[in-house]
């Protein structure tokens, strides 16, 4: 094993370790019980006025592409298409294009009821999750009546929204601001836990009542930063009853921890994105063959149970 290729490996353990954490850190633990949400009465209106937007949301369909700024130039990260039913059945097929070690390569991920397949072709291997309360562990996968609309939110931008719906949270109204030219409420939202790890700032139009911008900042025990900054943008009504923003634009952590710079031994923290979805359809009739994926035979198989 040459130098260059020790150092590669421990940028990769880094980087994994990077992204593992992120993701263990900020994603609040759902509830087994009915989320509440507390603190200032009128920050609490404006929440459940934001839910309202999505009452009607019974399925989806829509395909979303990221994008991230590359040396003055667009490179294209990931595609995703999602396919929502509730109450528990997702679909996401992602295809990565940036060669990168977390994001290349086709995946698969099916959940339904209390079961979910991931499926990664490059690999041709699998993993499967089985569990009475799967849903209220597998994060990535999470998806309630409180939290349906930030899941279609989440599936058009790439940001986790939905899991600080779907656990207790405390909101206050830190002021009013204008966000490309509308008035907004500025919320603070804290998931109520031990570890307040991660809190959310989001601007919300104050007569549609969706988001216009969004941070997310993180408390570490070693570092303190913002991890996302993205504008809602280019809102349309879409089914005659539903306000949609077309894309997002801003920084992000999270398309830019898997690309790894090995003569610098360094990871790039943030990265300018973009995202862009078309193809969306609201409350299709979707089979629920849609949800059952055949693992290819010779396909490295994890087995694991949630309890």
């Amino acid at each position: 094993m040459t130098m260059l290729d020790k150092r590669y490996k421990k940028v990769v353990v880094y980087v994994g370790l990077v992204v593992l954490l992120s993701s263990i850190s900020c994603s609040p633990k759902p509830v087994r019980t009915t989320p509440k949400i507390m603190g200032d009465p009128e920050a609490i209106k404006i929440i459940e006025k934001m839910k309202e937007n999505g009452k009607d949301l019974k399925s989806f369909k829509v395909e979303a592409t990221a994008y991230r700024e590359r040396e003055g130039k667009w490179e294209k990260v990931v595609t995703k298409k999602t396919i929502v039913k509730l109450p528990h059945s997702i679909r996401g097929e992602t295809y990565g294009f940036a060669k990168s070690i977390f994001t290349s390569g086709k995946k698969v991920g099916v959940t339904q009821g209390s079961r979910v397949v991931s499926y990664g072709f490059k690999k041709n291997s699998a993993v499967i999750f089985s569990g009475p309360h799967l849903f209220d562990i597998v994060g990535g996968m999470s998806l309630t009546p409180e939290n349906k609309l930030f899941y279609l939110y989440r599936s058009l931008s790439f940001v986790d929204l939905h899991h600080y719906f779907d656990t207790h949270i405390e909101v206050s109204i830190l002021s009013s601001e204008e966000v490309d030219g509308r008035e907004a409420y500025v919320l603070k939202i804290y998931p109520i836990s031990k570890r307040r790890i991660c809190w959310l700032k989001m601007w919300v139009d104050k007569e549609r009542y969706v988001p216009l911008r969004l941070q997310r900042h993180e408390k570490r025990p070693l570092t303190k930063h913002l991890s996302v900054d993205v504008v809602f943008k280019d809102y349309k009504l879409v089914a005659n009853k539903m306000w949609l923003f077309q894309k997002t634009e801003g920084i992000s952590q999270s398309l830019g921890t898997a690309d790894v710079d090995i003569k610098a031994s360094k990871v790039k923290r943030y990265w300018t994105v973009r995202v862009e979805w078309d193809k969306l359809q609201i409350n299709p009739d979707i089979p629920d063959s849609t949800f059952k994926f055949k693992i290819p035979k010779g396909a490295k198989v994890i087995k694991t149970k949630t309890r």
